[in-house]
């Protein structure tokens, strides 16, 4: 993750508006507000996309 800030660092000297997007699975949903305040606390815009298998929790339960 340092890596990650260091190099978007280096595109916001060159004006490039960088975005670090976290993968939200229900493994690793308790580090998303930890990683949001990191990611943001070093001014880097931050996003969440969201990784469901078919039926898991994130599942309307319509099978298509």
């Amino acid at each position: 993750l340092k890596h990650l800030i260091s190099k978007a660092k280096e595109s916001i000297d060159v004006n490039i508006v960088p975005t670090i997007t976290h993968v939200l699975t229900s493994q690793n949903a308790s580090t998303f507000v930890a990683l949001a305040d990191f990611v943001t606390d070093h001014d880097i815009f931050f996003s969440v996309g969201i990784a469901n298998a078919r039926g898991g929790g994130f599942s309307t339960g319509t099978e298509n």
